[in-house]
């Protein structure tokens, strides 16, 4: 028996099994983008500590910039699903050429981005030098990461999520290697440090890009789904950016926030500065859990909208954050019972001092503590956005997400740490109560069915155009 287009598996809508068969592969694809910038911190901290804090800082400036054309032309993937679970199949091509196409047009302004930028950004940092090397060699690459997730989004969308998952695999091992032999030297290469890492990430995300536009072209792709039909269509284009520019900007100005919270955290000295750092990276190394959840919800749920079947959507949530519930007990076991070798793992020989330093290993200890809470929490509010996305609510993210970072996180964090003196483990704390209150908004929204009457304007807005 056939199932229809909105059942992307042969499990009941909505179940445990069918959000884990869609999610695992997006989990382990983001598990290796996670292992790519955890490889990328692990090899510079035994590198040079200055040299992994440049990373760490310049990393979230980087992201600054290249999250909001990244939540557009993450938007494809919204449309596939929807598109997927009316059974317009033949359209499926479409909005992610039209990210393709935004992909292309990005590239000169991104040009600038990394000529101007850093001398605002670093401008009083005390690794300005470093920062920046990192920040423009990432940000002239940022065309190819644009493109990667907009075609990402076809396989995704229409639940074919696996061929994802291997190009990200392979991506990964490239880094890996390209890490290795870049940031040390190997031979006749000279050792580059910092921009070995981050010229070695560019080069894994080119090779990636060029794998998943071979698999979208394929013949059957090209038959099945139009994914040939590369010209423009204006108002799917701008259909695409209505509903992705609110998305983008929301996160935009959360990475803001962090951005703000690794400056501040500088002004506390180097040894807060790697706490955090140490931290965020090991927050990096598990995110890939929740946020491969969100991605499964989000491909879920935009294909039982378009296959009108919203009453679905509420076991589809409960399923999510059953998983993340799992998820958190096993993260904050391995993390908090094992902290001194995972800490111990990160330093080198030549940063003894820090090792034998009481205050610094107990900050970390405290800081991890938060940092488990926050991503329980943060798992929530993300599951939550993953189904807003899908029924376009980005507008509502957009607010909620401004209010919500400027109130809750950077004034507390300027607050605690800036003016009273507090340091990154008090940061980390505030951080935890800001993912806490963002989940239940989120939560409140969710349950007000405000977001159907948006998805039902989209639809209403967009069948005319495209049909």
């Amino acid at each position: 028996m056939k199932h229809p287009s909105y059942q992307l598996t042969k499990y009941p809508v909505g179940s445990i099994r069918e959000l884990w068969t869609i999610s695992w592969p997006l989990i382990l694809s983001l598990f290796s983008m996670s292992l790519m910038l955890f490889t990328d911190r692990l090899l510079l901290s035994r590198y040079s500590v200055l040299e992994l804090n440049a990373a760490a800082a310049s990393g979230t400036a980087v992201w600054l910039f290249l999250v909001l054309p990244v939540s557009i032309a993450a938007i494809s993937e919204v449309f596939v699903g929807r598109f997927h679970g009316e059974e317009r199949h033949r359209e499926l091509g479409k909005p992610v050429w039209q990210m393709i196409i935004f992909s292309v047009i990005m590239t000169p302004i991104f040009c600038l981005i990394a000529l101007f930028a850093p001398s605002f950004l670093f401008f009083d940092s005390l690794n300005a030098v470093s920062e920046t090397i990192y920040f423009r060699t990432i940000i002239l690459f940022a065309p190819a990461f644009f493109i990667n997730i907009a075609i990402a989004g076809f396989f995704i969308g229409s639940g074919n999520v696996r061929i994802v998952t291997y190009c990200a695999i392979a991506a990964n091992v490239i880094n890996i290697l390209f890490d290795y032999l870049l940031i040390y030297g190997f031979g006749p290469i000279p050792a580059l440090g910092i921009f070995g890492a981050a010229f070695a990430t560019g080069i894994a995300e080119v090779i990636q890009c060029m794998i998943l536009f071979a698999f979208f072209m394929n013949k059957e792709n090209r038959m099945m789904y139009g994914t040939s039909e590369y010209r423009f269509d204006k108002k799917m284009f701008k259909e695409s950016i209505r509903i992705g520019f609110p998305a983008g900007l929301g996160i935009s100005i959360e990475v803001l926030a962090h951005f703000i919270f690794f400056r501040i955290i500088g002004y506390a000295g180097q040894e807060n500065l790697t706490v955090a750092a140490l931290v965020q990276s090991l927050y990096f190394l598990v995110f890939f859990l929740f946020e491969g959840l969100s991605k499964g919800v989000t491909t879920i749920c935009s294909n039982l909208i378009g296959g009108k079947q919203i009453q679905n959507i509420k076991h589809v949530l409960r399923s999510a954050c059953i998983l993340q519930i799992g998820f958190f007990i096993i993260i904050a076991g391995g993390y908090l019972c094992f902290s001194t070798p995972i800490i111990d793992f990160f330093l080198s020989s030549s940063d003894e001092a820090i090792i034998l330093n009481e205050k610094f290993m107990t900050q970390i200890r405290i800081a991890l503590f938060w940092m488990c809470l926050f991503f329980l929490f943060d798992g929530f509010s993300r599951i939550l956005v993953g189904q807003l996305t899908a029924a376009g609510d980005t507008k509502f993210l957009l607010y909620a997400g401004t209010f919500l970072n400027v109130l809750a996180y950077i004034v507390p964090i300027i607050l605690l740490v800036y003016v009273a003196g507090g340091g990154a483990d008090d940061a980390w704390m505030i951080i935890f109560c800001y993912s806490l209150t963002t989940s239940f908004v989120y939560y409140l929204r969710y349950i007000s069915n405000r977001w159907i009457a948006v998805s039902n304007t989209i639809d209403e807005r967009n069948r005319s155009p495209i049909d």
